[in-house]
């Protein structure tokens, strides 16, 4: 599972708390940095975050657009884990996979990368709701711009991999005259079975009949 950890070589985790509080976490580790700093390498990208838009805001900045240069893992979580809930934070994101919940700013950093790494793991090993459906998805989303897109589909690539998927190719219809097929073993004639007998239609009196029964 070493190459989903590396794609995330290719960027380093952003976090910034309330008042302008923020770290920088990448290979090296974890380092403090001003918000004038933390607002270059929001700007400038690639950048793994959590909760773009909140980010923004406390750098000063205006909600961005979607870019394949922010790396919200939010947005990856969601892909890999889909309905499961999770507070929009790097400390929530933690909690959720399961890590102990990260403090300081430089800790919550690096649980940002851990927990990035682990999602793309987990996405190798055990993709939802299947490997090929999962990867179908992941390709028309990068069509569309999602930054998770390329190492998404190369986590997913690691493991086999059937038939593409496409919508409601999960709907097979039966095979053609498969009662036929396994009528004789189970011991079974193939005449088929009498129709049910109609029931007896209500009897009613002719117009004649009345007209005697009115004399």
């Amino acid at each position: 599972m070493n190459a989903p950890a590396a794609a995330l070589d290719l960027a380093a985790a952003l976090v910034v708390l309330p008042g302008g509080r923020a770290a920088v976490a990448d290979g090296d580790g974890a380092r403090v940095v001003r918000p004038g700093e933390a607002r270059e390498l929001f700007e400038a990208g690639p950048v793994v975050l959590a909760h773009a838009a909140m980010t923004a805001r406390r750098l000063g900045l205006h909600a961005p657009p979607r870019s394949v240069r922010l790396f919200d893992v939010l947005e990856l979580f969601a892909f890999v884990r889909p309905a499961k809930f999770c507070a929009p934070s790097a400390a929530g994101l933690a909690l959720a996979c399961g890590l102990p919940e990260p403090k300081e700013t430089a800790g919550q950093a690096l649980g940002l990368r851990e927990v990035a790494a682990l999602l793309l793991s987990e996405l190798a090993a055990a993709p939802t709701p299947s490997r090929e459906e999962a990867l179908a998805l992941a390709e028309t989303l990068g069509r569309a711009g999602w930054a998770w897109a390329a190492p998404a589909i190369a986590a997913l690539r690691l493991g086999p991999i059937g038939r593409p998927w496409r919508p409601g190719a999960s709907i097979r219809p039966p095979p053609p005259r498969v009662w036929p097929s396994f009528w004789p073993a189970a011991g079974w004639t193939r005449r088929a079975p009498p129709r049910p007998s109609s029931p007896p239609r209500p009897r009613t009196r002719s117009s004649r009949g009345c007209a005697r029964a009115s004399r």
